[in-house]
């Protein structure tokens, strides 16, 4: 078609053509160059020209939204499964970090102390002073030492005697302090002993001193599990030993076939987040439909281009100077969606409360014509995957999503942490073909980390000179601190979910017993599953943790975490040693 001055206007902006001009331009006719770089308009003309220019008179659907209208479906977690010790209620009042990992405070020195001084004050507020004779003589913290060695209280024992300040603080105190920790369990087992003893030995002091006596039991038992919890001694209910991780699953409804089932199979502890969690099942027991509406707000990020002519741009980021290979995909994709579609996106934001489960099951766009536009939510069943993408969305086992949901778990922001209670190093060993646990960190009697290579296993014999006529005496092997644990490998053939082989806590011919909490709450046979000991080794910590919550509160608890470890390692185990 040839062109002329009819049938310019009918000419393609896009295509490649040629014609009488390409180009507009002010030419200045003045030195003054103020005039021309204020690029006043004086035509309107001229910016329709422009916008035929940029193509904006062929777009489509191209009306700036005003307003969205949002429908949301809301489902709350009320549950928390497990596993083989039960569903309960899941409680709000805290953060869920805290509701999985809490464990039973340990009665240890630092405890019984404690709660010793906090009975004291109790009875002198409860005008028994007179009685504080008799209550030292039947729960003073010196009979410790008549505990047998195997029982907890003996071990307490143990670990007292091996570290020279808590045995001197004992020492000092032993015949001095109440054992609180006693006197909580005389309050709460089966029976009431406490009350059993104080009418029986209390009882020519009077019916005033019992009556005393033993409201201030009550008093005492009703602090201890305000500040410490009724779950003294309790262990972990949804941490598993074999595999070195808690499990756990949360739910809608208190029956599993009513409820919509979020699992985590795998938390080593620190932190939950949204990610942690995968659908197991979904149901629409208690959901609720709500409408939401919204003004949308464009995306913004530093070094944006302008969307508008003559507005100067900020120098943080010059996507001109960006030095991309022809190999860097993302790198190029990235520059082509922020210099040509950065300000396509907009955002829309949507309060949600913790707890909660939501699935926006689509939206209404206003734009600035009146055009209405209803945009579906993500269309998880179909086999093109462009079409059911999603940034923040939760899948299940498999690694597909069922439905575009997204659970905003009431987690932690920022915890403080203590120095470690306690440290395991699980290394393997490839020339012995097993594995070690180092615990490099025990639990001290004062509620404090002690390390392991410091602390005595026992009095060291008083070495006798040496002689040239001594003679050689031959080791068939070596004995290892008593921090080194072994572990050996067995096959377990019976396993469907993991490997055959196992590593199983052994213990040296005359090896003592672990010392921490991890390698002793499990009786044996106390196995490991193979592959959660990597060859670079695991790492398992246990401290207190302690933050405030939403509500002003102070959460306060002992968590675990594993970590990634270091490299393999070897034990000082040697065999066929001259000496």
């Amino acid at each position: 078609m040839a062109l002329t001055k009819e049938n310019i206007h009918k000419t393609p902006y896009d295509k490649a053509t040629i014609v009488g001009y390409n180009r507009l331009e002010g030419v200045p006719n003045s030195p003054d160059y103020r005039k021309s770089l204020s690029a006043e308009i004086h035509d309107a003309l001229w910016m329709l020209t422009r916008q035929w220019q940029m193509g904006e008179f062929d777009a489509e659907d191209a009306g700036t939204p005003v307003k969205t209208k949002l429908l949301v479906e809301q489902q709350k977690m009320t549950h928390m499964d497990t596993g083989n010790k039960g569903v309960f209620p899941l409680p709000l009042a805290a953060p869920l970090e805290m509701v999985v990992e809490k464990e039973g405070r340990i009665a240890d020195l630092a405890f019984r102390i404690e709660t010793g001084k906090l009975f004291k004050q109790i009875l002198i507020e409860n005008n028994l002073q007179a009685q504080l004779a008799d209550f030292l003589a039947m729960f003073k913290i010196q009979k410790l030492e008549l505990a047998q060695e195997s029982s907890p209280e003996g071990k307490l024992v143990a670990r007292i005697r091996s570290n020279r300040s808590d045995l001197q603080l004992f020492d000092a105190l032993k015949n001095r302090v109440l054992d609180g920790f006693v006197i909580f369990e005389a309050l709460t087992k089966p029976g009431n002993t406490y009350q059993s003893w104080i009418e029986a030995s209390l009882a020519t002091s009077g019916s005033t001193v019992v009556a005393n006596a033993i409201k201030a039991g009550q008093d005492f038992r009703t602090q201890v599990d305000f500040f410490y919890g009724a779950d003294m001694q309790k262990a972990n209910a949804v941490w598993r030993s074999e595999n070195l991780d808690y499990q756990f699953n949360i739910q809608t409804d208190e029956d599993p076939a009513k409820a919509t089932i979020m699992e985590v199979k795998s938390y080593p502890g620190g932190r939950l987040d949204w990610y942690d969690f995968d659908i197991k099942q979904t149901a629409n027991g208690n959901a609720q439909l709500t409408t939401h509406t919204f003004i949308p707000s464009p995306v913004t990020y530093p070094g944006m281009p302008k969307s508008r002519w003559w507005e100067m741009e900020e120098n943080e980021i010059n996507f001109g100077n960006i030095n991309a290979k022809t190999t860097d995909l993302p790198t190029l994709i990235l520059i082509d969606f922020a210099l040509i579609y950065g300000n396509d996106w907009l955002m829309i934001p949507f309060p949600m409360e913790l707890n909660n489960l939501c699935t926006i099951k689509g939206f209404l766009v206003k734009d600035v014509f009146g055009f209405h536009t209803y945009i579906p939510p993500v269309d998880t069943s179909s086999d093109i995957s462009w079409k059911k993408w999603s940034l923040f969305s939760h899948t299940d086992n498999s690694g597909k999503s069922k439905e575009p949901l997204f659970y905003l778990a009431p987690t932690l922001l920022k915890p403080l942490e203590q120095e470690p209670l306690e440290k395991v190093s699980f290394l393997r060993d490839e020339i012995s073909n097993m594995a070690w646990a180092f615990e490099n960190v025990i639990p001290g009697a004062l509620g404090k980390g002690l390390r392991g290579a410091e602390v005595p296993e026992k009095e060291e014999a008083e070495e006798g000179t040496t002689t040239k006529d001594q003679p050689l005496k031959y080791l068939l092997g070596k004995e290892v601190p008593f921090y080194q644990v072994p572990f050996i490998p067995v096959e377990i053939p019976f396993d469907s979910e993991h490997s055959k082989m196992h590593l199983q806590r052994a213990r040296m011919p005359t090896g003592p017993e672990p010392r921490g909490v991890f390698l002793t709450e499990i009786p044996s046979p106390y196995y490991i599953h193979e592959e959660n000991i990597s060859r670079a080794g695991t790492t398992l910590i246990r401290r207190w943790q302690r933050t405030r919550w939403i509500n002003g509160t102070v959460a306060q608890w002992i968590g675990r975490e594993k970590q990634a470890g270091k490299s393999e390692g070897s034990s000082t185990l040697l065999f066929d040693l001259l000496t």
